[in-house]
């Protein structure tokens, strides 16, 4: 039964997870309504031009999507369709259309009562939003608690939400995890602005630059880069060192070589950096804004929340293992453990179980 996946276009963390599933014998094809990562481009978040080292568009069936065409819905040996999204006027009409010519409609998204600041009437219109589009959606693959949770909030049933967590190429991040030596390592990924909370780590590693025991490298580029580089360097903060945008290839060295992932997000919906660090072994301290927290983060286990903003509390988790070393080294370990169960082959077969 083939299925259709319409995505906006080829990204780095959804083409392993379809190359995967072309391999266990799924029949999807992607449809694209652009195909500008599959060269070089320029990331308005980054705030650069950036390529990246993998092709994301080999090994798997794709096309890309004329604006506002609608016709291959009407392939006959197409039962289903599965979207990135529901909130753009597209993925809407979609929706509708393929429910009405008799396609199975499938959903996935990353919206969850953090993703996104709501007041109360867009918390009213978008339960009224769900209630309307829900009639013509057979299934929402959750990719996490958070997720199901925002569902269930709009009164979807339950026995229409199924498990597909949101993944990486486990095998591809894994890194034996070696014993931590006299100083331990923290580490940044993602974009340099204020949603992802520089502000909130640059406050806590000037808390931290009296110890000598620590080195923290952060990596990735934005609008706010220049700014805290120049604030380490007047600081003279020497331990903090900064990268810029790193692909893959070389992101997972760096991954082995750290102990502790920071995610001082302020809005994260997921935060699949997580996914990566924990499969070479890091702990995690993430704010308690952070989507994938109620899934993979285990207090006392493999990692510590702080409150959102508050850099006296993320200082506090640094120090923490600073001091505990023992312990640091268990949460290591416990990170495998957790995210070994987050992979691909769950992916497949719950969506094995909705195309049998």
């Amino acid at each position: 039964m083939k299925i259709i996946y319409i995505l906006s276009h080829p990204i780095q963390y959804q083409t392993p997870l379809i190359k995967y599933l072309v391999k266990k014998k799924i029949d999807i094809t992607v449809a694209y309504k652009s195909l500008h990562t599959t060269g070089k481009f320029y990331d308005k978040n980054f705030k650069k031009k950036i390529l990246w080292d993998q092709n994301l568009i080999k090994n798997y069936n794709y096309f890309k999507i004329n604006k506002y065409n609608f016709s291959f819905l009407f392939n006959p040996e197409t039962k289903f369709i599965w979207l990135h999204g529901t909130k753009n006027f597209y993925n809407f009409l979609v929706i509708i259309l393929a429910s009405i010519i008799g396609k199975k409609v499938l959903i996935r998204e990353e919206s969850n009562k953090y993703s996104k600041n709501r007041n109360k009437i867009n918390i009213f219109l978008n339960k009224i939003y769900y209630n309307f589009i829900d009639l013509f959606i057979d299934y929402y693959l959750a990719i996490g608690k958070l997720n199901k949770e925002y569902y269930l909030s709009k009164n979807i049933k339950q026995s229409k939400i199924v498990r597909v967590p949101y993944v990486v190429n486990n095998e591809f991040f894994f890194n034996k995890i070696n014993k931590i030596k006299k100083n331990i390592n923290f580490l940044f990924v993602g974009k340099i602005n204020s949603l992802k909370g520089i502000d909130v780590l640059y406050e806590a590693i000037v808390k931290i630059a009296p110890k000598t025991n620590v080195f923290f490298d952060i990596i990735g580029s934005g609008e706010l880069l220049k700014i805290y580089k120049n604030k380490i360097k007047i600081k003279k903060i020497n331990f903090v060192k900064f990268h810029g945008f790193i692909n893959q290839n070389k992101l997972k060295k760096f991954y082995k070589k750290s102990d502790i992932l920071i995610v001082p997000s302020k809005i994260e919906p997921w935060g699949l950096v997580v996914n990566e660090a924990m499969c070479s072994g890091n702990a995690i301290i993430a704010s308690n804004m952070v989507g994938c927290a109620a899934d993979l983060i285990v207090k006392n286990k493999n990692g510590y929340l702080f409150k959102s903003k508050n850099s006296d509390d993320l200082y506090a988790k640094m120090l923490y293992y600073i001091n505990n070393k023992k312990k640091l080294q268990a949460h290591k370990k416990y990170s495998q453990k957790i995210i070994s169960k987050y992979n691909f082959e769950s992916c497949f077969k719950s969506l094995k179980k909705i195309i049998n």
